[in-house]
């Protein structure tokens, strides 16, 4: 609900309104298998940067929404696996953002974490 809620606050006057009525399933961009793939960045603590990547695992800004189908199909592969399938199949504006990404790692996990914060906040301001 929170994801389909940010992709709308996306669109704007220009968009297309395109119904999210499919049912969506979340998708972990880095997924949650990812020792097989995605390798920790290099010259650090591996313990330390593993246990920072399962912490943002499950955070806000490694979330987006697939459809049933696309989802098993790039679920635990790599990155530029799942950015071109992201590419070729979604049309979601969540999606659009994320694959303009050349790589899906922590800091970009937490850059877009602020991001989609900032969108929250429009559409659940604080009350005045």
């Amino acid at each position: 609900m929170i994801l389909e809620a940010l992709e709308l606050q996306l669109h704007s006057a220009k968009t297309e309104k395109i119904p999210l009525d499919e049912a969506l399933t979340i998708e972990h961009v880095l997924p949650q298998e990812w020792r097989k793939h995605w390798p920790l960045p290099h010259g650090g603590d591996t313990e330390e940067a593993a246990e920072e990547r399962e912490r943002l695992l499950h955070t806000v800004g490694n979330l987006t929404l697939v459809t049933k189908k696309l989802n098993p199909s790039i679920s635990n592969g790599p990155w530029r696996t799942k950015r071109a399938e992201l590419r070729k199949h979604s049309v979601l504006k969540l999606n659009v953002e994320v694959v303009d990404h050349a790589e899906w790692d922590e800091d970009t996990i937490r850059e877009r974490s602020e991001a989609l914060f900032e969108i929250a906040r429009k559409v659940w301001p604080l009350p005045k």
